[in-house]
């Protein structure tokens, strides 16, 4: 990440300001993205967690916001979505009592309609706590909890790796070039990796690169990971606001009216399966050097 190397503060400066990003995201403080926490009860863990078995949680993604990041992302991935990734790994460790893992829905999965997350919610293993995207469950707290960590395209894996958990990394994406992660190439790889008791944490000073990425400005702001706001207005009043990370055909009014357009209740209807919309090259990937 160009602007870590060019940037003519001292290091010092810039880990503080990477520091300052996850310190802020646990304390519910928008960094880089907006606050998922807000609704979620402080301290909060699931009922009956039991810290005399080994406790993993697992952070999912949306999928449909990364649909089209890249053919060399799809190619690279271990399991073909999420769900074949959770559901294998519950089918090994089903009957395990030694385990527990806790699949943390993203909080912005509420009332997305597409099976990618409702299948979730038929996950039923005993060793396994499914908890919603509307849940108040405290991801941070859970996390803290954890004696290792699962993720899928989160930056509950960079973040966990911070606060000193071993993260285990089930995709393909800029945070796992920092060697922070652990990204199994393999089913066998992934099990020995679960199994192993202690794990180590791999923390390291490249977690501060890219959150000092999405804080700080850089010359090209074009070149920058934005988070942005996209209101729309009719006659200078605002009807419908979304958000975006991402731009299509370089407007990110338009990649946003393309994933609403594609969930509106009325293409559902009028096509049976329509959330397979979320297949088209509705997204970029964002420059990352």
């Amino acid at each position: 990440m160009d602007n870590w190397e060019k940037s003519p503060q001292s290091e010092k400066e810039k880990t503080a300001i990477g520091k300052r990003f996850f310190e802020n995201r646990v304390k519910g403080i928008a960094a880089g993205d907006k606050v998922y926490i807000g609704k979620q009860v402080k301290g909060k863990l699931p009922d009956g967690f039991d810290e005399c078995v080994e406790n993993i949680a697992i952070y999912n993604s949306s999928e449909d916001e990364f649909c089209a990041v890249s053919s060399e992302y799809d190619k690279n991935m271990l399991f073909k979505n999420q769900y074949t990734a959770l559901k294998t790994i519950f089918e090994y460790y089903k009957g395990d009592k030694t385990k527990h893992f806790y699949l943390r829905i993203h909080p912005n999965l509420i009332n997305v309609p597409y099976p990618s997350h409702t299948m979730l919610y038929d996950l039923h293993y005993d060793n396994v706590t499914v908890i919603p995207a509307n849940a108040d469950i405290d991801s941070y707290v859970l996390m803290f909890h954890s004696d290792k960590v699962i993720t899928f395209h989160s930056t509950m894996s960079i973040e966990s790796a911070y606060w000193g958990k071993p993260v285990i990394a089930l995709d393909r994406y800029m945070w796992n070039l920092m060697g922070v992660l652990y990204s199994p190439n393999s089913e066998e790889e992934l099990w020995k990796l679960i199994d192993t008791k202690d794990l180590p944490c791999l923390k390291n000073d490249n977690l501060y690169k890219y959150p000092y990425r999405v804080l700080h400005p850089i010359e090209d702001p074009e070149d920058r990971i934005k988070f942005v706001k996209v209101d729309y207005k009719i006659f200078g009043q605002s009807f419908f606001t979304e958000y975006s990370f991402f731009k299509f055909l370089g407007s990110y009014k338009l990649n946003v009216l393309i994933k609403t357009f594609s969930n509106s209740r009325i293409i559902r209807k009028l096509f049976k399966g329509a959330y397979e919309f979320r297949n088209l090259p509705c997204v970029v990937k964002p420059s990352v050097k």
